[in-house]
């Protein structure tokens, strides 16, 4: 990424901005260029990634519209080629260092992600907690799922039930 300071951020953070970008990011072009997360109410997670970005030289602005946390990169030469340098990375992803797997799962999970917590199977009295990842993009869940495979965390990867004029949905479910 030319004219990024790429030395000033660890892998993990590196891992964790890719991980957001796969799960609310959005890049598009028109009259400008525009790379944007949306982070919903989690103003902790538009902190962290605005550090990073900080970090990596980026111009941005925080946006909140009185309900939701927005984080825009809009000059076209920083967003295109932050945005295009994302593409590059998650293309190349099995390259990536253990610290960037982490990173990008930490960035996913708070992205699509949430904690469930629901009676044990086996003990009505206990409670059992889910981490649960859902998404309309298969592949990559089914690389959260190589990723959680490769640091053997036990999970499984399944269809979630969706309502018939949505798009097909799959999940990510980690059980304690």
């Amino acid at each position: 990424m030319k004219d990024f300071n790429l030395e000033s951020v660890t892998d993990y953070e590196l891992g964790y901005l890719l991980g957001v970008y796969k799960g609310d990011g959005s890049a598009t072009a028109g009259s400008h260029y525009m790379w944007r997360v949306n982070a919903g109410f989690d103003k902790e997670m538009v902190d962290r990634i605005s550090g990073i970005l900080g970090k990596l030289g980026i111009k941005h602005r925080e946006y909140n519209d009185g309900r939701y946390w927005r984080l825009y990169v809009t000059a076209w030469s920083p967003s295109e080629r932050l945005a295009k340098w994302l593409d590059e990375a998650y293309q190349n992803f099995h390259l990536a260092s253990r610290d960037e797997k982490i990173g990008f799962l930490a960035g996913y999970y708070d992205s699509e992600g949430h904690l469930r917590k629901r009676p044990h199977y086996n003990c009505p009295n206990s409670i059992q907690h889910q981490i649960e990842i859902s998404d309309t993009q298969l592949d990559e869940l089914e690389l959260v799922s190589n990723i959680l495979t490769e640091l053997d965390v036990q999970h499984s990867l399944k269809p979630k039930k969706v309502k018939e004029n949505r798009l097909p949905a799959w999940r990510v479910i980690v059980t304690s």
